[in-house]
């Protein structure tokens, strides 16, 4: 599994409001994976600004299915769609899982074709 912290550049209404952090959620769900023996790495878009590259190098080291867990505020949403979307060109097969703060208060919203399976 590989997790990404989404980011954006966006002056929006909320970047102020969400500086720069550590994320605490990411780093427990992979502590636990890694205590049950299972590959995760990590990929932070506040740090890498194109994380395409980063990911690259992290994929070679990971076996297939690839699995990409986007994390991501409702200021970085749409990044997260785009990264999505190069994700799933990059890798046809990989598995997409967003979560974050957006995707858990309005779910609604992020049940688009790409993150369904459904990609063209």
């Amino acid at each position: 599994m590989i997790f990404i912290n989404t980011s954006t550049n966006s002056t929006g209404l909320f970047k102020p409001l969400f500086p720069i952090s550590i994320p605490y959620g990411i780093g427990i769900l992979i502590s636990v994976l890694r205590e049950n023996h299972i590959k995760a790495s990590f990929v932070d878009q506040q740090i890498y600004k194109n994380v395409l590259p980063k990911i690259s190098e992290i994929v070679s080291k990971h076996s297939k299915p690839y699995i990409f867990c986007i994390s991501t505020l409702t200021e970085a949403y749409s990044e997260a769609v785009r990264l999505s979307y190069k994700l799933k060109k990059l890798y046809p097969d990989c598995i997409i899982i967003l979560g974050g703060i957006h995707p858990t208060v309005v779910p609604e919203e992020v049940k688009c074709p790409l993150l369904l399976g459904q990609f063209f």
